[in-house]
């Protein structure tokens, strides 16, 4: 079992990273809105799809704390939940590269 202290610690981070991203997202949005050009509209998009995989990792733990009364995920729900983010920031640099690609 791991350790509360490692627990809430990734917890914390995932915040912190949840901040830097929807810092990141807010920032983009500003600067698509200011000078209208979709390379900026897309990269909003990957700092958002960047953003809800952190988002759904964490809260996903916290659940998991909530139901299991675990500290820890295992087996195929850790394999899951790490697919699903997997996939939302492979969309999201899927994202970003066009938006750079695209300038």
């Amino acid at each position: 079992m791991v350790a509360p202290i490692v627990f809430w610690s990734f917890i914390a981070l995932k915040g912190l990273l949840l901040l830097a991203g929807g810092g990141l997202t807010v920032i983009s949005y500003r600067t698509s809105r200011r000078n209208e050009n979709a390379s900026f509209r897309f990269a909003t998009y990957a700092f958002l799809l960047f953003t809800a995989g952190v988002l759904l990792e964490g809260i996903y733990a916290l659940y998991d704390l909530q139901v299991h009364g675990a500290y820890e995920l295992v087996g195929a729900e850790l394999l899951a939940i790490n697919s699903a983010e997997s996939v939302l920031i492979l969309a999201g640099f899927g994202l970003f590269f066009y938006s750079i690609y695209s300038l």
